[in-house]
């Protein structure tokens, strides 16, 4: 059963009361917006009125989880606002209305071209309201693929560049956006033909400016957008500027492969990867067959699940200006490579022995090839990977950053002996074996305490387990050597 529950007249839409519910069904009571069942809106009184003598309410915008924004005009300059109000069952919390009154207070704070701009805000019949400059534009989440095509990489640079921009102040002020996505940024025009990039939505903000006892959001408090929270954000953790990075990274990501890089039946399945599984491949998840390898590496580093290792703001621009000019150490790295290929052209049987690293005057090691001259002579044990995969991962290693790569052979625990000074971490296959083995290690008081990634696994849900069992990280099958490369780096920096 349906109810007209709206008459249109012009661009002003009159609310007609409705006698009964139109989602249960139940009689509702003499004027009241409110179904007392089932608890939904069943009427919107705020169309056609007035908000504080200036904002008249012509029609409903959007509507999110804690809010709606209607379109209104200003009765004083007759141009158009948007008028965003909370829900009433939420305008009836105190942590609501103070989030609500705290975004009114971030953007007030901030002055940015790509941020909205606030025009008033307070409280209209006893609900709060912000009104904001209208925006006649188009969100990025519309754009993501058209026609089965991705943005050109130089536009979807140019948008996170701009998004960076104005998190660099953000950040600089203490605020944490919390809930970065492609449906809160919006690219309108300037007026010129060109396009203004603008972030909306800060009522998730976080603003650290108060003592501990008075912040507004709780400590184990999970905020944000399942497809697009941080690893830290998913465990309900404390929130730092680290945790809008990584957010810019999945929409990079997404703007660049066409796809995001977790995805899920559930939002829980897809928390989960956010907190460990290493993201796939772009070429794998999205519409795209094949990007710039530095801005690939760069996307990755966002989107680490320790906060310390992702970029800053300021340094992410950075790195994205060097990324496209081919001038970062990750697209320097693979054309070294390309071209050692080309020029050496050896055949597998003239590789030397997986128990030692490979060197010839055609492929440098460690600072000659770019990598970390700190992290030459260092070892990494490889334990049950097939021949072909231990080979790959000691030859990128070696190229990539000086690590040496020994085989251990068969299937009895490697031995407390090799656990020297040099031998700074441990890598593991995958499979129905890596959670015995991975508790046989960490018996051995010898290799308790060095670190040990797992590559090659099959299921993202393992990987908790895997965690638990007494990997420091575990990688998926199918993620690219030099991912698999920078992981076990980042382990034997951390040597935890």
């Amino acid at each position: 059963m349906s109810t007209d529950l709206t008459q249109t007249s012009g661009s002003t839409e009159t609310p007609t009361r409705p006698t009964y519910c139109p989602w249960c069904t139940e009689f509702l009571k003499p004027g009241s917006d409110l179904c007392t069942s089932c608890g939904r809106e069943v009427v919107d009184l705020r169309l056609g009125s007035v908000v504080a003598g200036r904002y008249r309410i012509e029609s409903v915008l959007g509507q999110g989880g804690m809010g709606k924004v209607y379109r209104a005009q200003d009765l004083e300059t007759k141009d158009l606002a948007a008028v965003k109000f909370l829900h009433a069952e939420w305008s009836m919390r105190p942590e609501a209305r103070a989030r609500f009154k705290r975004e009114a207070l971030a953007l007030s704070t901030l002055r940015h071209a790509s941020i909205v701009q606030i025009l008033d805000f307070g409280e209209h019949d006893g609900c709060p309201y912000l009104a904001m400059e209208f925006l006649e534009g188009t969100a990025i989440e519309k754009l993501i693929v058209v026609d089965g095509r991705t943005m050109p990489v130089e536009r979807v640079v140019w948008i996170i560049d701009e998004v960076l921009r104005l998190l660099e102040l953000a950040h600089a002020a203490d605020i944490v956006h919390r809930d970065l996505k492609p449906a809160n940024v919006m690219l309108v025009g300037d007026g010129t033909g060109a396009d203004r990039v603008k972030v909306l939505d800060f009522g998730l903000a976080l603003v650290n400016d108060r003592p501990e006892g008075d912040r507004l959001t709780a400590k184990d408090s999970v905020r944000g957008t399942p497809l697009y929270m941080a690893p830290e954000q998913c465990r309900g953790r404390d929130i730092t500027p680290a945790a809008d990075i990584y957010t810019v990274g999945v929409m990079m990501y997404e703007l660049l492969a066409g796809d995001v890089p977790f995805g899920g039946a559930s939002a829980t399945e897809v928390m989960s990867q956010h907190m460990f599984s290493p993201p796939p491949p772009m070429a794998q998840r999205g519409v795209r067959p094949k990007l710039p390898v530095g801005l690939e590496a760069l996307v990755l580093r966002t989107l680490s699940k320790h906060p310390e290792e992702r970029p800053t703001a300021t340094e992410f621009r950075a790195e994205l200006a060097r990324a496209m000019r081919g001038d970062d150490a990750t697209s320097r790295a693979d054309r070294a490579a390309s071209d050692r290929v080309a020029q050496a052209g050896r055949e597998r049987s003239d590789r030397g022995p997986l128990t030692s690293p490979r060197t010839s005057p055609t492929a440098p090691t460690g600072a000659a090839a770019g990598g970390d001259p700190r992290l030459d002579g260092l070892m990494v044990l490889v334990w049950r990977l097939d021949e072909a995969r231990a080979d790959e991962l000691r030859d990128t290693l070696a190229v990539a950053t000086g690590l040496s790569a020994r085989v251990h052979v068969g299937n009895a625990p490697p031995e407390p002996s090799l656990a020297t000074s040099t031998m700074r971490a441990v890598v593991v296959a995958g499979g129905a074996r890596a959670g015995a083995d991975l508790r046989a290690l960490r018996a051995d008081a010898a290799w308790s305490r060095v670190p040990v990634l797992v590559m090659d696994t099959e299921k993202a849900e393992d990987n908790a387990t895997l965690i638990r069992a007494g990997a420091s990280d575990v990688v998926m099958r199918n993620v690219p050597m030099e991912s698999v490369a920078q992981k076990v780096t980042r382990l034997v920096r951390r040597r935890r």
